[in-house]
């Protein structure tokens, strides 16, 4: 069964920067093909600007990397997919007009969770039955749906 997740910025952020968080263990479900993320250019565009933002400089010096390989380390990890249909016209309730992308590409692909750090998005709980949660948690939930994890 292929698990689709929309992942937030804040969240591919902290697992391409912290190698034994939650978030980076979601990355690794991703590279193992044992999730499938998804983002649009819009997702895309907000990440390429965060991650050239001058407090994350930092992680670089620490880490060897540059925002440009993080960059193409999105595109490894992160399907691109743009929002069509409904997921365009349905409005949504959210208090950050900016976070509504990761809904409209949730209702866009089917996936039915949002992975997120954002308190917007995690407030909302859910939309229709997308079902928005954080790192943890759905970790938390995936190893108890697949408790071999990344083995099998």
């Amino acid at each position: 069964m292929i698990i689709k997740v929309v992942t937030d910025t804040n969240v591919l952020l902290k697992g391409m920067f912290g190698y034994k968080s939650f978030e980076r263990k979601i990355l690794s479900l991703s590279l193992a093909k044992k999730i499938y993320m998804y983002g649009s250019s819009e997702t895309y565009k907000e990440f390429c600007e965060k991650v050239k933002l001058q407090r994350l400089q930092r992680y670089w010096v620490k880490k060897n990397f540059s925002p440009e390989k993080i960059i193409l380390d999105y595109k490894t990890l992160v399907n691109m997919h743009e929002p069509v249909g409904d997921s365009v016209a349905v409005s949504i309730p959210i208090r950050d007009p900016k976070d509504e992308i990761f809904i409209r590409v949730a209702m866009s692909v089917g996936a039915k969770i949002i992975v997120s750090e954002d308190k917007d998005l995690l407030d909302m709980k859910k939309f229709g039955d997308i079902k928005i949660v954080n790192a943890e948690k759905f970790l938390e939930a995936y190893f108890k749906l697949y408790p071999q994890g990344l083995i099998a």
